[in-house]
C-alpha cells in the first residue's frame, strides 16, 4: 500500500468513526509506541541513536495531534 493510499484509508476510517473508537485505538497505539521509545531513551543509548529516537518520539506526538485534529474537523461537536 502506498503512503497516499494509506493516508486516504486512514482518513476514510476517521471519517466513518463517529463514536471515536477508531481514533482512540489509533491514539493508544501511538502513545504506546512513544512510551516504548522514551523508555529506550531513558535506558541510555548512544548520542546518535538518542537523537534519532527523539525525532521518532516527536513524530509520534505530531501524528497523535494530527489524528485528533482530523477527527475533530470531521466530527464537529464530537
Amino acid at each position: 500500500m502506498s503512503k497516499d493510499a494509506f493516508a486516504l484509508d486512514l482518513e476514510e476510517k476517521l471519517a466513518d468513526d463517529g463514536d471515536g473508537w477508531f481514533k482512540e485505538e489509533l491514539l493508544e497505539r501511538l502513545r504506546n509506541e512513544a512510551v516504548g521509545i522514551k523508555r529506550r531513551m531513558d535506558a541510555g543509548v548512544p548520542p546518535a541513536e538518542f537523537a534519532r529516537l527523539q525525532k521518532t518520539a516527536a513524530a509520534l506526538d505530531a501524528a497523535a495531534t494530527v489524528v485528533e485534529g482530523v477527527w475533530a474537523r470531521m466530527h464537529p461537536g464530537g
